[in-house]
């Protein structure tokens, strides 16, 4: 169907979304709660995948995963609906994780320590507290990884097959193929709005967070001065 690319991308881009958001959760939890020694080394070691390229990236995943040798955790996943939302997690790792990293890092520890005192335990703690109070992060975090991950075309051209083709490799056909057909009106205008109809659903997941985006509320102006009791305003 002419859906499958974006349903494709989609479920793709969820599942790796949801495992890039776990893992920031236990990053998260690592760095902040537990303090570990090599904390510095872990907030470089989840940055690492925006230091290499997307295309590197991509042709070394799968020269990694091109053979079967599970005793050297190698496994054959090139051609198989696995390799693309293990790449998008990867590369939006670090998205999520210094988002949530960030947003641990502003909590306050005082509302576990009331939650542990009134008999909450760990699991109960990091669900009926943190959790909620962590969910601005968890959604900023999550909003930009899916969205990373839907748009990907840098890694997804050089590891899609044909059944696991994403909206963006789409989209770039569709353009390119609108181009060659401009000398045929009728059928240039036909893939001319299919072609602008993918490009807005891609594009929705950026649209709508800013559409829905609250206001913040405008500052007083100081540039008056302070308003004197008494005084008229």
């Amino acid at each position: 169907t002419r859906l499958r690319p974006l349903l494709t991308s989609g479920w793709m881009a969820a599942v790796a979304t949801l495992a890039a958001v776990a893992i920031g959760l236990v990053f998260g939890v690592a760095v902040v709660r537990w303090r570990v020694r090599s904390a510095t080394l872990l907030q470089w070691l989840v940055a690492l995948p925006w230091a290499v390229p997307g295309t590197v990236f991509a042709i070394a995943l799968a020269t990694a995963f091109s053979v079967n040798r599970p005793w050297a955790l190698r496994f054959l996943l090139v051609g198989t609906p696995i390799i693309l939302p293990l790449a998008y997690l990867i590369r939006n790792v670090p998205i999520a994780g210094r988002a949530i990293l960030a947003g641990y890092q502003a909590l306050d520890p005082s509302y576990e320590q009331a939650a542990a005192s009134l008999g909450a335990g760990a699991w109960r703690r990091l669900r009926r507290v943190v959790l909620p109070l962590l969910r601005p992060a968890i959604v900023a975090g999550g909003t930009l990884a899916f969205v990373a991950a839907l748009g990907d075309f840098m890694t997804s051209v050089l590891l899609y097959t044909y059944d696991t083709r994403p909206i963006s490799l789409e989209i770039s056909v569709s353009s390119r193929a609108n181009s060659w057909v401009m000398r045929r009106p009728a059928r240039s205008r036909r893939r001319y709005r299919r072609s602008r109809a993918r490009t807005w659903l891609a594009l929705r997941p950026w649209v709508l967070p800013k559409i829905w985006m609250p206001r913040s509320p405008r500052e007083p102006n100081v540039a008056q001065g302070p308003l004197l009791v008494g005084s008229q305003p």
